[in-house]
């Protein structure tokens, strides 16, 4: 079980990829509690110290009331799939998240251009009716749903050059080990937080022993416990 979310370059107008590989997800943040000690509210915390770092590091432009992002290069392209969601999401430390974070994010831009939820299971339309109304209607009327017949419009809007073989490109990179991510596993590492090199396993091991670091290092760590496994293959 796993919640993997990792940035992995760019669509071709050169809009930033962020990618989201939902693994039964309750029991991913059950794990992170019980086995590390990370609450969903430092999951919370960990997304928003990286959305306000890609902001400042990844972004074309920086933000000014009433004025929109420059596209492409203030946008998103975000990729999340959900082959292994089932209605048991659909309740307590998940629901928990997403309620935290759409409260966070009417605090921040909208930056997503486009949301691709791709392996939508078939019990989707229900999942869906619980988690819509969560989401501002400026953000649902961007997102498309697709089943497992997703290959050809993610080849068509990432060059399969920089698109993860585990998403239908022809990009070998493993995935969490992009350009973007060493980047930020460098910058945090330059403040005295974890081994931008290290292991995504040990990682997650000190976040749950090292009470003496920020938090950068503490929420650097719950992304490396969250996206170790990352994506499983797809069909």
């Amino acid at each position: 079980a796993a919640h993997g979310h990792f940035y992995h370059k760019r669509d071709r107008a050169g809009r930033l990829c962020s990618y989201e590989v939902m693994d039964r997800p309750n029991q991913a943040f059950r794990g992170l509690q019980d086995d590390h000690g990370i609450s969903v509210d430092d999951v919370v915390r960990h997304m928003c110290f990286v959305s306000a770092w890609t902001y400042v590091e990844l972004m074309d432009d920086v933000d000014e009331v009433g004025k929109p992002p420059k596209d492409p290069g203030g946008y998103f392209l975000k990729i999340i799939d959900c082959r292994r969601v089932g209605l048991a999401d659909c309740s307590g430390a998940c629901l928990a998240y997403f309620k935290a974070l759409s409260a966070m994010n009417r605090n921040y831009p909208e930056r997503v251009w486009r949301t691709i939820i791709i392996n939508a299971p078939s019990i989707f339309g229900v999942i869906w009716s619980i988690a819509s109304p969560l989401l501002d209607p400026n953000v649902r009327e961007k997102i498309t749903v697709l089943r497992a017949d997703y290959r050809d419009e993610l080849r068509r809007l990432v060059d399969p050059a920089n698109l993860p073989t585990e998403f239908g490109g022809d990009d070998e990179t493993p995935v969490g080990d992009g350009p973007e991510e060493r980047q930020l596993f460098a910058w945090v590492a330059a403040l005295g937080g974890s081994d931008a090199g290290g292991d995504a396993a040990d990682e997650s091991a000190r976040a749950a022993t090292d009470d003496s670091s920020g938090d950068g290092a503490r929420l650097s760590d719950a992304s490396n416990a969250t996206a170790a496994p990352a994506a499983a293959p797809l069909a």
